[in-house]
């Protein structure tokens, strides 16, 4: 009788720590996700997404398809800047505090980033691009400038590089990167880490991830100082001479890789203490069963 009850409560054991290497494994949330659902043609004016508030604004037009990559979750439409608006297409949507109220503006924080890219068809034809974190829109001029001398961090794209950046006073500051591939979709990540405080310098490293989501070593980085508690803009913003296929989807903004790639591509791992509850009730069960058989 006693081994039986004993039973009961370490199968209930076994089932709990399932039950929690499963939940446990499902936390991974973006505070900033932008699937671009609003289907109407012209982004201007499309409703923004979580995190975001209010709407799109400039000259950026909706392609009714989805862009995909490995397991990612993917919803929603793409967004492309279009031949008619010649060289200086841009797109900006506000921030709704989101991400200040998580905390992660503070100095010493860590901002994760990633968003799905369509590469330009021909970078020969002298293509700009510019995504960014900051205090007002890039602008689609030559180099992506900031407009109303914003400060911002993000990346661009400058003669087929993908190049961490950051903006102070309008004026951009980056370094050279790894190459891109023409006509292609890239998964590009952004680890931001604030500095220790307002005059430490601010550190973007970026990645470009596989589609299995192996994160890998940091391809470059770049730092400067910025004061991340002003921004309130998110915003992109491409210029070419050429044709004008440079697309984005996706966007996420979080604590951690996990929130920005979601549970894609990753096998269900169980905390340690979860493990000792599940092979406790485990261990305990055949314990019991051999005791009955003797």
């Amino acid at each position: 009788m006693r081994c039986n009850r004993f039973r009961v409560v370490l199968a209930v054991s076994a089932v709990l720590g399932v039950v929690i290497a499963i939940s446990g494994s499902s936390q991974a949330e973006p505070v900033i996700y932008e699937p671009f659902d609003d289907s109407d043609s012209t982004l201007n004016g499309n409703s923004t997404g979580t995190g975001l508030t209010g709407t799109w604004a400039n000259s950026y037009d909706v392609e009714a398809s989805d862009m995909s990559w490995g397991s990612l979750a993917t919803s929603g439409y793409q967004v492309k800047m279009p031949n008619t608006y010649g060289r200086n297409g841009r797109a900006a949507a506000q921030l709704d505090g989101s991400l200040s109220g998580a905390g992660l503006l503070d100095d010493g924080a860590t901002l994760w980033f990633s968003t799905l890219l369509r590469t330009n068809q021909a970078f020969g034809a002298n293509p700009d691009f510019g995504f960014a974190l900051g205090t007002d829109s890039v602008w689609g001029r030559n180099n992506i400038p900031m407009l109303n001398s914003g400060d911002g961090i993000g990346f661009k794209i400058k003669n087929g590089q993908l190049r961490p950046a950051y903006w102070i006073d309008g004026s951009r500051y980056e370094v050279a990167g790894p190459g891109l591939t023409t006509s292609t979709v890239y998964l590009v990540v952004g680890e931001i880490t604030w500095g220790a405080d307002g005059s430490s310098n601010d550190t973007i490293q970026m990645y470009l991830p596989d589609t299995d989501f192996n994160l890998g070593s940091a391809l470059a980085s770049h730092s400067g100082v910025l004061d991340q508690s002003t921004f309130d803009t998110l915003t992109f913003a491409a210029k070419t001479d050429g044709p004008l296929l440079m697309a984005v989807d996706e966007i996420r903004f979080g604590a951690t890789y996990d929130d920005v790639i979601g549970a894609a591509g990753s096998d269900i791992i169980p905390e340690p203490s979860t493990f000792l509850i599940w092979a406790l009730g485990l261990l305990g069960l055949a314990w019991c069963g051999r005791r009955r058989r003797s």
